[in-house]
């Protein structure tokens, strides 16, 4: 795993959105993305580790390296100031997940009409999962919280500008989850768990011996300690708050809820 971002591809066409995939050896995506299909959404591969029969050319965007997917896409921004031009918003994804290949394109037009600034697809209730916010709620299109998964989030323009400089202080990614809400002001009707996608968590965190957590170890990086330096920074702490959402209905228009102020 090479921190150094090396650049194989890069011809961006300008579809609305831009899906960036965080990828190693057996590119997992490969199971569910369709290229022979339409899609809102170019595709930028960052790879982790390159498969033994080079990268896939077929993304609009190819790179190599990184220590994650937040920090190459920083890298990235750097090199090609224009990224994020055109782009209605960029969902950051992890390889290890799978989802129906059309939900993809669901998950950023739903984005786009709630004019959310930061959201995260739900997790099917089978997948692997930390916080129980995360797993899909049938009676919601979508769910307003405090919260969003670095696994895979969906970022505006506006937002990633305020939290994308800041990925650094985590290189683990932990805390963030809480962190990014916090910068954009805790809006109650801004940050969401989208219900009208399912995205499934198929493999467990392996804390010990992942290659992810083994290269941080090697780096000295301890992501208990970045989540408790983050918490103590900002004055946060690990409590989820679902705000309302919006609700299905079957004979008429979503309608909009409110929830109870905890406590």
């Amino acid at each position: 795993m090479s921190e150094k971002i090396e650049i194989i591809r890069w011809e961006p066409t300008h579809r609305p959105y831009l899906l960036c995939i965080r990828s190693g050896r057996t590119p997992e995506y490969l199971r569910w993305l369709d290229f022979s299909k339409p899609r809102l959404w170019d595709l930028l591969v960052n790879y982790h580790a390159v498969p033994d029969g080079g990268p896939d050319l077929r993304p609009e965007m190819v790179a190599v390296g990184g220590v994650n997917k937040s920090l190459a896409f920083n890298d990235m921004a750097r090199t090609y100031p224009q990224l994020m031009e055109g782009y209605k918003a960029v969902c950051f994804f992890d390889d290890d997940l799978v989802v129906r290949f059309d939900a993809v394109d669901t998950a950023f037009v739903t984005f786009s009409h709630y004019g959310l600034e930061l959201a995260q697809p739900a997790l099917t209730h089978d997948s692997h999962h930390a916080f129980r916010v995360t797993l899909h709620h049938p009676t919601f299109v979508l769910r307003f919280t405090n919260f969003v998964e670095p696994m895979m989030p969906i970022f505006s323009p506006s937002a990633l500008k305020v939290c994308l400089p800041m990925v650094g202080e985590a290189i683990s990614g932990w805390g963030l989850e809480f962190v990014w809400p916090h910068l954009l002001g805790n809006p109650k009707d801004k940050v969401a768990v989208i219900d009208e996608v399912q995205v499934r968590h198929a493999k467990a965190v392996d804390t010990k011996q992942g290659a992810f957590y083994l290269f941080l170890k090697s780096m000295n990086v301890e992501p208990q300690e970045e989540r408790q330096r983050l918490f103590a920074k900002y004055g946060l702490r690990e409590d989820v708050i679902q705000y309302g959402g919006i609700v299905r209905r079957l004979r008429a228009p979503p309608m909009r809820v409110a929830f109870a102020a905890p406590g």
